[in-house]
């Protein structure tokens, strides 16, 4: 057993002294830009159904046609082997509330390379599909979604905001020293009457 650590030190000892160990963050050190990549690069879709999507799939008001779209515009897009869709419709209706339609995304997530490609395939075949429907056959109904999405999200109550805050005044020694004494009942009460005073 020692003769078997001996030899692991010596492999390691001789590694550790055939070349200098360096530091990736050493600010001395010039960093090695990796060779360009060669072939296509990855393609990035806005999605069109980006704020739409929301108020096409909420439960009570959700079209007939809009699962019939999905599932097809699937099929057609991605294909099948052995009666089975070749990715899950679940996947590709999760995929249509993602802002950009990219496969670093799903990859991201745990997806393989080609899977997410599929996915991402199909997603944008069935966006198309989707907005394409809309304009044919309810002209005015996508320019309302839409203004319907712009409106929500300016009245979120997560949208940034410009607001303007007043400071806060410091807090008055005789406030801290109730709080240093230990009377955090009085404290709480006095620096609450403070706020609201001020």
């Amino acid at each position: 057993m020692s003769h078997h650590a001996l030899n692991l030190t010596s492999i390691a000892y001789e590694q550790a002294s055939s070349k200098p160990v360096i530091a990736a963050n050493d600010p001395c050190i010039d960093p090695v830009n990796p060779p360009k990549k060669r072939g296509r690069p990855p393609t990035v879709t806005i999605n069109p159904l980006c704020g739409v999507l929301p108020q096409l799939l909420a439960e009570k008001r959700r079209p007939l046609w809009l699962d019939d779209l999905i599932f097809g515009g699937t099929l057609t897009a991605v294909g099948q082997s052995q009666n089975v869709s070749n990715v899950s419709i679940n996947d590709v209706r999760s995929a249509l509330w993602l802002p950009t339609l990219e496969t670093a995304g799903l990859e991201n997530l745990g997806y393989g390379r080609r899977q997410a490609q599929r996915v991402m395939q199909a997603a944008r075949f069935v966006a198309d599909g989707i907005v394409s429907h809309l304009e044919r056959t309810q002209p005015g109904e996508m320019a309302r979604l839409r203004e319907d999405a712009a409106l929500e999200a300016k009245l979120s109550y997560y949208s940034i905001r410009d607001e303007s805050y007043r400071s806060l005044k410091p807090v008055p020694p005789e406030i801290l020293e109730l709080h240093k004494k230990g009377d955090y009942y009085g404290y709480g009460r006095a620096l609450r009457e403070f706020r609201l005073s001020s």
